[in-house]
């Protein structure tokens, strides 16, 4: 391969080397014609041999002079020839550095771009043809308005001037009408340098996230929507930081049944609203949620929290794993079930009183030494102790209970137990 020619820093050091040679040689000149002279003279050389003399000086300025003029030639081609080398070297490699770039640029999924000082694109790759429909042919050498509608050739103009004048990458939304219709591109753009460092144009890359931004636009919406829902729901709601175990948001049905200001509760830990009896249960529960081994839907029992002033609330939880403004969280839900607790309590504590009321009035009935039994509705047997059950011809009160009267004793239908009982009922 032959080499490249020298870049302007070598020809400035060809002509430096150059001017050192021949200020080199005319020293040399200098000297032995003033010193050559000095020489003869102190040898004393007679009048008639100074022909002579003067032709052996001439040989002899003229042999050395050839002498050092070979040598510095020598060294300065040595040194051109290195010079060309280390030239040539850099020229190949960055000949491969932008063979590279370019072939990454056009293997690219992004449209890559590189523009002048004007504006004028001096490299424009397969993605970004693609999406404006037009050809590198078509473009390079041409500025953004062969391309866009005026007002985004201004936009992108602006942005690129941009750049340009702070010389330093900026990012920027740019909203255009392309091949593939209306397209916003996420472009980051910086100045391009020269040797010197100073700006003689842009480079650009921009991907499409048309899609990006309508999927974040979506889930936007869906995060207002549920979070009106959790705000709006009868039901309390909370959502437990996962790092801290804060509460990260709670809605107005859980302030309305603990008591609480907004601002309390959001200061505030899950275990400051659990009574001390809960609280190790609560520390093994979300320790666990903490480690990471338990997550989604959890169907959490009842619990007992602890209301403004230390009132008692029993509530049903269920919860669920989320992410809320990117950390995670534990949405829950709860049903306040102290009223329906303090009712199956007393129901408990009737039952209780009246299964007591029976056992003793059972426990009376059979000491008497009367028949005494009970019928319910259909005439079935609820009760029968010990001697009525003698008397009616069975061992015990269990041949009778749950029987049907009149199947158990047909003879008696229509005789005047049979009307009384009727008559009764």
């Amino acid at each position: 391969m032959d080499p490249s020619p020298p870049t302007d820093a070598a020809s400035r050091e060809a002509a430096a080397e150059t001017r050192r040679l021949v200020a080199r040689y005319a020293l040399l000149a200098v000297l032995w014609i003033g010193l050559s002279d000095l020489i003869v003279h102190w040898l004393g050389v007679p009048q008639a041999q100074t022909h002579w003399v003067n032709i052996a000086k001439g040989l002899g300025f003229v042999a050395v002079t050839s002498w050092l003029l070979y040598r510095l030639l020598q060294r300065k081609n040595r040194r051109i020839a290195e010079a060309y080398a280390k030239e040539g070297a850099a020229m190949r490699s960055q000949d491969r550095t932008l063979q590279l770039l370019q072939t990454l640029a056009e293997n690219s999924t992004d449209a890559i771009f590189v523009k002048d000082r004007a504006g004028r694109y001096m490299l424009f790759n397969r993605e970004a043809g693609r999406v404006t429909g037009k050809s590198r042919e078509q473009v390079i050498g041409h500025d953004d308005t062969a391309l866009f509608l005026p007002k985004d050739a201004a936009q992108i103009r602006a942005n690129d001037e941009q750049v340009m004048a702070q010389a330093q990458a900026r990012t920027f939304e740019e909203t255009l009408d392309t091949a593939d219709g209306r397209i916003t591109f996420l472009s980051t753009k910086g100045p391009l340098r020269d040797a010197a460092g100073q700006v003689i144009g842009m480079f650009g890359i921009s991907r499409d996230v048309t899609e990006l931004l309508a999927g974040q636009a979506r889930l936007r919406e869906s995060e207002a929507k549920y979070r009106m829902l959790f705000e709006r729901s009868p039901l309390p709601m909370w959502m437990l930081d996962r790092e801290t175990l804060r509460f990260a948001a709670v809605n107005d049905a859980l302030l309305a049944l603990s008591g609480y200001t907004r601002e309390q509760m959001l200061s505030m830990t899950a275990l400051d609203v659990t009574p001390d009896f809960e609280r190790e249960r609560l520390r093994e529960r979300l320790g666990r949620w903490q480690r990471g081994e338990t997550s989604g839907l959890i169907h959490g029992g009842t619990w007992t929290h602890l209301g403004q002033g230390g009132r008692v609330l029993e509530v049903e939880v269920d919860s669920n794993d989320v992410l809320f403004e990117g950390r995670p969280v534990r949405v829950s839900m709860a049903r306040d079930v102290s009223e329906l607790r303090e009712v199956e309590r007393r129901r408990a504590e009737a039952l209780a009183e009246a299964t007591e009321a029976r056992d003793r009035l059972q426990q009376v009935l059979a000491r008497i030494d009367d028949g005494f039994d009970a019928l319910d509705l259909d005439w079935r047997y609820t009760y029968v102790n010990q001697r009525a059950a003698e008397l009616l011809g069975r061992q015990t009160p269990d041949d009778l209970l749950g029987r049907h009267v009149w199947t158990e004793f047909p003879e008696a239908v229509g005789q005047t137990a049979y009307r009384v009982c009727h008559e009764a009922m």
